[in-house]
Parts: structure tokens; sequence; C-alpha cells
């Protein structure tokens, strides 16, 4: 955990999608065992969301995004040993 302006948060980190340019900071904070809120922003797009992962039983989880855009909400399933965070 490390502190970031006054505020704890478990992860920062970038990521980029298929798009050339499509680059976003992701900084987040892991509520519970089972919540997670993060924002990510686009950098090249000047545009971010808020992210909120709830997960569930069996690799299920929920996910909830919201910008000035739009607000979805998905039902996720994660292969694999690892359990979702």
């Amino acid at each position: 955990m490390s502190v970031l302006g006054g505020m704890l948060v478990d992860e920062i980190n970038f990521t980029k999608s298929g798009k050339g340019s499509d680059v976003s900071l992701v900084v987040g904070r892991r509520v519970t065992d089972r919540l997670t809120v993060s924002y990510d922003f686009n950098l090249f797009e000047n545009a971010g969301h808020f992210r909120v992962n709830y997960s569930l039983q069996n690799g299920f989880s929920l996910e909830m995004k919201n910008s000035v855009d739009a607000i979805g909400v998905e039902l996720l399933y994660s292969l694999g040993t690892e359990p979702r965070r």
C-alpha cells in the first residue's frame, strides 16, 4: 500500500487497449476483500471513468463503470485458479 497525495491507494498502473494511442492511468483502492474502487483516466482523450468491482462467488463479479458519457454494469466471469479481486 502506498500513499499518493495523502490518499491510500493499492493500485497505480498504466493500461493500453488495442488502439494505438489509447493509454490510461489507473488509480485504485481495495476497500474490502471483495470490493475495489478505481479511476481510469485516458491520457490522450482527456476523459476518465470511475469503476467499482464487486467479487461474487465462483469466479463471477459485478463491475459498474461511470463516466460523463455513460453508465454501465457488467457481469464478468474470470477463468483460472486465482480468485478475482
